[in-house]
């Protein structure tokens, strides 16, 4: 399947870091006037106050940041490049943490957050996902800072066809060959694809190279993001779905406790039902599923009222339908839901005048219009 081939690359581009960390420094392709120029832009936004650096590799940057943070976490998924960085010059006081930057959620809030040569290992298919996580770590008015490479890079990388992300092969010493993710963004698309997402980049380059980037969140808008439902999400779905101004606007019944719980134990034990639990700035906001009624798949989601106009629904289900790769993909949405419509039409659902037209009458006497994702 296609997400356990993505799995598989990215788990392998973990394995060429590990292997690669006792020599990284050594072959690292910043020259010492191209690193002047990205440490002097780095350094204008100093002092940096609370600072996460992602990726943080063997600490090519991280003793830079320590000088003007007022505390520094560094996240790395290689303990190797890890045990490297901790023995470097003014890393004493960071705060180290292994984990897969994938699967990792901030503790905390930061004012300050930087990765460099991160963003082109990020897989098209989590780059959104990866940008609410950056967005969740993000303190009020704080700001972030990149540094990558330009596509001239692709000219000296071994392109790796026929991954399920754009891919190089590397080698280390010995001959041990690794694929590795490797997207690599003009200045101009890489602004686009961010502007989509309510960032504010701000983008300059530096030789043929590397770009640095700052960014910050545009309109001020919540981060949204998805994760599996855990345990504690289910007190929240419970007052969710017994809000009777939410129950009357899906046209949804409300289920007593010992009715909801039993209601999403089964939900749960089924393998066949996707479900998400919807982040809005770090807070539970809702839940999201899919899951096969006879041959079709479809999706339904819930969200608690305060978070309603805020554009929370629209980016959870474009998130989810990028997850959820089957198609076609239905919704059944009551008439009178309004801003469920509009949230389907943002995210390119259409409706199915045909499906409608086949549709028996509705035991509850609810009407409801079907929308499908054809693609």
């Amino acid at each position: 399947m296609a997400d356990d081939a993505l799995d598989g690359l990215l788990a392998e581009q973990i394995a060429y870091y590990r292997a690669r960390a006792g020599e990284y420094d050594a072959t690292y392709p910043v020259d010492a006037a191209a690193r002047a120029q990205l440490l002097t832009a780095l350094e204008a936004h100093a002092p940096f106050g609370r600072t996460l650096e992602l990726a943080c590799g063997t600490g090519q940057w991280t003793g830079e940041l320590a000088r003007h943070a007022s505390a520094l976490t560094a996240v790395d998924a290689a303990p190797e490049a890890l045990a490297i960085c901790r023995r470097r010059p003014g890393t004493d006081r960071v705060d180290f943490v292994e984990a897969d930057l994938f699967e990792w959620r901030p503790p905390e809030r930061y004012d300050f957050v930087f990765f460099s040569g991160w963003l082109s290992h990020v897989p098209p298919q989590r780059f959104d996902a990866f940008w609410a996580l950056v967005a969740d770590c993000l303190a009020p008015g704080g700001r972030v800072f990149v540094i990558d490479e330009l596509p001239a890079v692709a000219d000296v990388e071994r392109a790796a066809p026929g991954e399920p992300a754009p891919s190089v092969r590397r080698e280390v010493s010995g001959g041990q060959a690794f694929r590795a993710v490797k997207v690599l963004y003009a200045p101009d698309e890489l602004r686009a694809h961010l502007a989509a997402l309510d960032w504010q980049a701000d983008v300059a380059t530096v030789g043929w190279r590397f770009f640095f980037a700052t960014l910050r969140r545009a309109d001020g808008s919540l981060a949204v993001r998805l994760r599996p439902v855990e345990d504690g999400d289910l007190d929240a779905f419970f007052e969710h779905q017994a809000d009777p101004v939410a129950a009357a606007m899906a046209v949804m019944p409300v289920r007593e406790r010992d009715q909801f719980d039993a209601h999403w134990a089964k939900i749960r034990a089924d393998d066949d039902v996707i479900q998400r639990t919807i982040l809005a700035g770090g807070v539970v906001a809702g839940g999201i599923s899919s899951w096969h009624d006879g041959e079709r798949r479809l999706v339904g989601y819930q969200l608690g009222r305060e978070q309603w106009g805020r554009g929370v629904a629209t980016r959870a289900l474009q998130q989810f339908v990028d997850e959820v790769p089957e198609r076609p993909l239905y919704a059944h949405v009551a008439t009178s839901n309004a801003g469920s419509i509009r949230v389907l039409q943002k995210c390119g659902f259409r409706r199915d005048l045909a499906e409608e037209a086949q549709a028996p009458e509705p035991e509850d006497g609810v009407e409801e219009l079907i929308f499908v994702l054809a693609e």
